[in-house]
């Protein structure tokens, strides 16, 4: 048992296509998760940026296995040296950009991608840890990197629910509407704490807008406060962000 494991942790085409095939494997199990819900990076996104992730480790891990092996002369006589973690540390980086690109922001200034963002940068990181063929602790994060995404969703809105602070996006007839939508928050005790508000454009079809943070009294449901603004005639759309 120990001499197989010894083999699977050589540096040999064997190894090198069983942590390619993974790096392909997790990527993709964790993409088609993300697809399902929509979201703009799916399987081969997370596919590619695993298995590229994985590949610049192994060329690392080679150019150290080469310059301590069939190059070891020619190194030590030009003082060549490779540091391994240089490679990694720019996939960490880099895959920056990327992620970036799957972060949103509607019209009503909510933000969505985030957890994909966050997904593809440990994506990324997987795919290092595959290529450096640390595989005790591929399966631990890999598993980890399913549950968030799989089971913590609803504890995540759960929390959100509970939580006494709420950002509303509020759309309106005309500018003169937002004292009434005030008003009626403040007769239900709720604290408005700050006001971003957009005047809109009638010439494009855009109405008025205002993003509300406010302060919920104890045992008050979100769900409570949109549905009184919802009664508001001069009410076009609402969402909480």
């Amino acid at each position: 048992m120990s001499e197989l494991a010894a083999y699977f942790h050589e540096f040999n085409i064997v190894t090198v296509a069983l942590r390619l095939a993974m790096a392909m494997f997790v990527g993709a199990f964790i993409g088609i998760e993300r697809g399902r819900k929509g979201y703009p990076a799916g399987l081969r996104t997370y596919m590619l940026v695993s298995i590229g992730a994985a590949l610049t480790m192994l060329t690392s891990q080679y150019d150290y296995h080469m310059i301590h092996g069939q190059w070891a002369e020619l190194s030590a006589a030009y003082g060549i040296s490779v540091d391994v973690s240089r490679y990694s540390a720019k996939v960490t980086s880099g895959i920056g950009f990327l992620a970036a690109g799957t972060i949103l922001v509607n019209r009503g200034q909510k933000v969505k991608g985030l957890t994909s963002a966050a997904s593809l940068w440990a994506s990324a990181c997987m795919g290092i840890v595959i290529g450096a063929g640390y595989y005790s602790c591929i399966l631990v994060g890999f598993l980890m990197i399913l549950c968030s995404n799989l089971f913590l969703s609803p504890v995540s809105d759960w929390v959100a629910e509970k939580s006494r602070d709420m950002n509303v996006y509020v759309e309106y007839t005309s500018f003169g509407n937002l004292k009434e939508i005030l008003g009626a928050l403040h007769q239900t005790n709720v604290v408005i704490y700050d006001v971003d508000i957009a005047k809109g454009r009638k010439k494009k079809g855009e109405n008025p807008s205002a993003v509300l943070a406010l302060r919920l009294p104890k045992h008050v449901a979100h769900g409570s406060v949109l549905d009184l603004l919802m009664k508001l005639s001069c009410v076009q759309e609402i969402n909480e962000i």
